[in-house]
């Protein structure tokens, strides 16, 4: 089912506050939070990018087959 317009704003504002604790929990003693907002921003785009789309793992395949079958023509 796809995300409507406040459900990917929801979900990309609950992803970069998870993965902001996740970070300063393990990575941080390594990589400073800026990294943590990085990757939540990245996160955020893909959802706002692909989240209106219905995304099954059924068409996914099919996809993946078709590109398998014309890339050995």
């Amino acid at each position: 089912m796809p995300l409507s317009l406040g459900d990917r704003i929801f979900w990309s504002i609950a992803l970069i506050i998870f993965i902001g604790v996740i970070w300063v929990k393990f990575i941080e003693k390594y990589i400073t939070s800026w990294g943590a907002l990085i990757v939540g921003l990245i996160v955020s785009a893909l959802i706002m990018k692909y989240g209106g789309k219905e995304i099954s793992l059924q068409n996914f395949l099919k996809k993946i087959r078709k590109s398998a079958k014309e890339s050995k023509k």
